[in-house]
């Protein structure tokens, strides 16, 4: 019984607080600062447009397959092996 309340209260604060969110946007009001209006001349910065999370897995993803990595993780495994093998 207790999961089916659960759940109940989660699709009810879920859906109210959708609701409250499409009132903000359609009220023109900031995200952040709710009690704001955004005006209607307003641009984004170059800074908030540039997506940071496309960049910031694109220099791990450049890490990770940077030569240094791999043998250091290689040596890692093997001294790993070697350790269960001599039984350390």
């Amino acid at each position: 019984m207790a999961i089916v309340a659960i759940f109940f209260l989660q699709c009810t604060w879920f859906v109210a607080w959708l609701a409250l969110d499409q009132r903000r946007i359609e009220a023109g009001r900031d995200g952040f600062l709710p009690c704001c209006l955004i005006h209607s001349d307003f641009k984004p910065s170059a800074f908030s447009r540039r997506e940071w999370g496309r960049a910031f897995m694109s220099e791990l993803a450049g890490l990770i397959e940077s030569s240094y990595v791999k043998v250091r993780t290689k040596v890692r495994r093997l001294s790993g092996i070697m350790k269960v093998a001599l039984g350390l």
